[in-house]
């Protein structure tokens, strides 16, 4: 199974890297990397989350970025793929973001 972001999560993901770049540009390359490799991990095993309950869209499961545990990655599985709706720090209220 393939992996792909929606809009939303490309900017998510870009709002994440100039952070953390802001900083440290290497931790933002490792971030990068680390969100990269969970995303290739949840293609290859797209039902190892729960489905989350109460979600406005349904489906929706979230897993924690390899090495960044603070962090997560929201996604929905398709018959063909999975697909990124959102990626962000696991304290904000994503229950009425997403």
């Amino acid at each position: 199974m393939s992996f792909h972001f929606r809009p939303q999560a490309l900017v998510d993901l870009q709002n994440i890297l100039e952070h953390i770049a802001a900083e440290n540009p290497r931790a933002a390359l490792g971030m990068h990397d680390n969100i990269l490799a969970t995303c290739t991990i949840l293609s290859e095993n797209p039902y190892i989350a729960a489905e989350l309950k109460g979600m406005t869209l349904a489906g929706i499961r979230r897993f924690p970025i390899t090495n960044y545990p603070r962090y997560s990655i929201f996604y929905q599985t398709t018959d063909n793929h999975v697909e990124i709706i959102r990626v962000g720090f696991g304290g904000r209220d994503w229950e009425h973001i997403i």
